[in-house]
């Protein structure tokens, strides 16, 4: 009984202490009050405004669609370009589209700018910025022909060579094939002996890599490189290939449902 009566009197000295700290510090409360509501009531319309861009941006887009199947292209490049001016996935997705359509229409200079912009804007995900990225250092190649700046690709391209970048392997092999379009062989064996030795790129590319520094020492007048990817490594580098399969098959697909860029997957087919 004693216990219960000490219960409450402690619950009701308590109820008091807040009550009072209540009375205290009421306009501060309140003006917390109306700024928790402000917040809330701001997040409401901001969430609402980003549904109903992204809302047209899908209009927009599909209607875009729609004219490239109907063979109207100039209709399309507008709507495209429109949307590429924007940002979200939408925006990221129109710039390849309108890269592509740029392209068909042989004016590479305006897609390569477009996937320029692309690989440089922060507001599209890394993965296409990445991807953006290594396109542009292929057509940098391509149409560079024997007169490519391969110090130029090299400094493009260099965001990808960060350890553990998917795109390391592929983006040093084209810099290598750079220096060789360009005839400079010392600078493509130091730039393919790099790259062969590297651990975090697949066996692969390491491989390929290996073939290319071969015909680099035959044009030197050097011998052979030594095996530097030996037969373990190799295996163990293959089985951790096919543990990557799923993702990069992921990746294709992914890709694959934006415009194949003029004579991108000819020219990867080329560089493997």
């Amino acid at each position: 009984m004693s216990l219960d009566v000490f219960r409450e009197v402690n619950e009701e000295y308590r109820r008091e202490q807040f009550l009072a700290f209540c009375r205290q510090h009421k306009k501060l409360l309140m003006i917390l009050g109306g700024v928790v509501l402000l917040i809330g009531v701001l997040y409401a319309g901001w969430h609402q405004v980003t549904a109903k861009r992204l809302a047209n941006q899908a209009v927009v887009f599909s209607g875009a669609l729609g004219q490239l199947a109907a063979g109207n292209q100039p209709a399309a490049e507008a709507a495209f370009g429109q949307l590429a001016s924007q940002q979200g996935g939408y925006a990221a997705l129109a710039k390849l589209h309108l890269a592509a359509l740029q392209e068909k229409s042989n004016d590479a200079g305006a897609a390569l700018a477009t996937l320029k912009q692309m690989a440089d804007d922060n507001h599209v995900d890394q993965p296409l910025r990445h991807y953006a990225r290594y396109i542009v250092g292929q057509r940098m190649v391509e149409q560079g022909g024997k007169a490519v700046d391969p110090a130029a690709v090299d400094g493009w391209l260099k965001p990808l060579v960060a350890k553990d970048n998917a795109w390391a392997g592929l983006a040093m092999e084209l810099v290598g094939l750079a220096y060789i379009q360009a005839n400079q062989m010392d600078a493509a064996r130091k730039q393919l002996q790099a790259l062969v030795e590297r651990k975090d790129v697949p066996v692969a590319t390491r491989e390929r890599a290996e073939g290319l520094l071969t015909l680099v020492h035959s044009r030197l007048g050097l011998a052979a490189p030594n095996n530097i990817i030996s037969s373990d490594d190799a295996r163990a580098g293959h089985d951790h290939d096919h543990d990557d399969a799923d993702d990069a098959l992921n990746n294709q697909n992914a890709i694959s449902q934006t415009p194949a860029l003029g004579s991108t997957n000819n020219a990867q087919g080329t560089s493997q």
